[in-house]
């Protein structure tokens, strides 16, 4: 809705002020990483038919990743690429969290998102950065599941 009237934005001089306000909500949504492990018991009793389940709050912040800044962003290759650049850069815990979590449900296709960037993919394929990421979310995604990391590691490893 808010692309659709881009032009009229910009006639007022507020596209800028929204797309700084999209930035800060993208910064909120990321400020903090809940996850929760269900092992092959807890599933069961949900009904799921699975060994096991890792479920973040993350879901938010793919839609922001998909519906906004992917369409907003993506054909300004330079933008697009500092727009993850710096969010890797990021040493919070939360937001490199966030990050790990889009970056496998969209490897995974458990998020048809199409976002990521050729040059974002190509880092993802050097499995040191992958490293340094996982190791800045380990403190807190570690605790709280036994297998989440392997599958963002894994999720990463297919890429190569």
């Amino acid at each position: 809705m808010l692309r659709a009237d881009r032009g009229r934005y910009e006639e007022d001089g507020l596209w800028n002020p929204l797309l700084s306000a999209m930035r800060s909500l993208l910064q909120h949504r990321t400020s903090t990483f809940s996850l929760t492990h269900y092992d092959a018991a807890q599933c069961r009793a949900k009904g799921w038919g699975l060994t096991y389940a890792d479920i973040s709050n993350g879901e938010g912040v793919r839609a922001l990743l998909t519906d906004w800044f992917a369409p907003e962003l993506r054909d300004q290759p330079d933008s697009w690429e500092s727009f993850w650049t710096q969010w890797a850069d990021d040493v919070d815990s939360h937001r490199t969290c966030h990050l790990l979590d889009a970056v496998k449900h969209q490897l995974t296709g458990e998020n048809e998102m199409g976002i990521l960037p050729n040059s974002f993919m190509q880092r993802l394929a050097d499995a040191g950065f992958v490293e340094s990421l996982l190791v800045r979310a380990r403190p807190l995604a570690g605790p709280r599941s036994p297998t989440w990391e392997e599958d963002v590691r894994h999720a990463c490893a297919r890429r190569q």
